[in-house]
């Protein structure tokens, strides 16, 4: 009989072990579902941001581009009115002639 109680005895404590182990495998998958959950975040986080930075950037080259051609804008002005003050000195010696 003392061998059937060591028998009993071990496998109730290769039992004890199994179930122990079954609770550590248990809390570890418990462990990497929130780890995933938190890349999930992580990710969709950074997925929101990269949307804002190219939201961003091209409200960047709007503005650049509407900035330039203001530039041209002004060039063009400026080109126009030195013509204009060309052609007001050319019709202010004209009317010298005609005052002489």
């Amino acid at each position: 009989m003392s061998i059937a109680i060591e028998a009993g005895t071990s496998f109730a404590t290769i039992n004890d072990a199994i179930m122990g182990l079954a609770a550590q495998i248990q809390e570890v998958t418990a462990t990497i579902e929130e780890v995933s959950n938190g890349t999930t975040a992580v990710t969709n986080s950074i997925t929101q941001v990269k949307a804002v930075s190219e939201q961003a950037a091209g409200s960047s080259q709007n503005a650049s581009a509407a900035t330039q051609e203001q530039l041209a804008s002004m060039e063009e002005i400026t080109a126009s009115a030195n013509s204009l003050a060309e052609l007001a000195e050319e019709l202010q010696e004209s009317i010298r002639h005609f005052k002489a």
